[in-house]
């Protein structure tokens, strides 16, 4: 791997273990392009959630808008995200457009207000942790329709429920206004069941942060805090792999 990319993947181990982890189940080079893509999303995210103000996220997401048309120029920024998005190829997998509406779907979160409905949050929910779990299975080459596209938003969609239900205080943004962390975990666990029963090995490793959310939702169901450990979540994925089960 390149230098970025091990940037990357050193990243995305501490920050989000879960994705990480999915990413070692792709076989190289797909890995590196997957570490990328998961790696751009991250700081994407971070961009929306660590602005103290609505305007400097607005400015950071602008920047990231910037640094998506260099790697796909093949001049990316000095920044080991988009460096590895250019180096690995994914930029030549991922459309320009798909990966530019990441960014723009990101500008929602700056606003503080929640959402006002399921409707309106599952809509955010595709265009995020759904749209990444899509960008996932083109960079992993997966011949199209190996997995249907309703599978895939579950995906997306129980991922980013789990994340949410079982944030650490304060919970971070975006909400319902109405319901709280149990109806989220629930409706997460619906979504779960909604993934396929089983999927080409080829395009596990985008499935497999939801597979892993699994673990997450049990424990909270438990009243425990904090997340699962290594072990837990490398024995759940390397189950999930075996049987070819999401």
């Amino acid at each position: 791997m390149s230098a970025a990319v091990e940037l990357c993947a050193a990243e995305l181990r501490r920050g989000d273990y879960d994705r990480y982890l999915s990413c070692l189940f792709a076989p190289p080079p797909a890995r590196g392009r997957l570490l990328a893509l998961h790696a751009l999303d991250r700081e994407l995210a971070r961009a929306a959630a660590a602005a103290s103000e609505p305007r400097l996220g607005e400015i950071r997401l602008r920047w990231w808008f910037e640094a998506i048309a260099g790697a796909y120029s093949g001049r990316p920024p000095a920044h080991p995200a988009a460096q590895a998005f250019a180096e690995t190829g994914a930029a030549d997998r991922i459309p320009r457009p798909r990966a530019e509406s990441l960014a723009e779907a990101r500008l929602r979160e700056l606003d503080d207000s929640p959402f006002a409905d399921r409707a309106e949050l599952t809509a955010h929910l595709d265009a995020t942790c759904g749209a990444v779990v899509a960008l996932a299975l083109a960079a992993l080459g997966a011949a199209p329709g190996a997995v249907p596209e309703r599978g895939a938003l579950a995906a997306g969609r129980a991922w980013g429920l789990a994340r949410l239900a079982c944030a650490p205080p304060p919970r971070p943004r975006p909400l319902l206004r109405s319901g709280g962390a149990r109806e989220l975990a629930a409706w997460a666990g619906e979504h779960l069941a909604e993934l396929p029963r089983r999927a080409p090995r080829s395009a596990l490793p985008a499935l497999l942060p939801a597979s892993l959310a699994r673990l997450r939702l049990a424990r909270r169901g438990r009243g425990i805090d904090g997340p699962p450990s290594p072990a837990a979540r490398q024995w759940l994925a390397a189950v999930r792999w075996l049987r070819a089960r999401p």
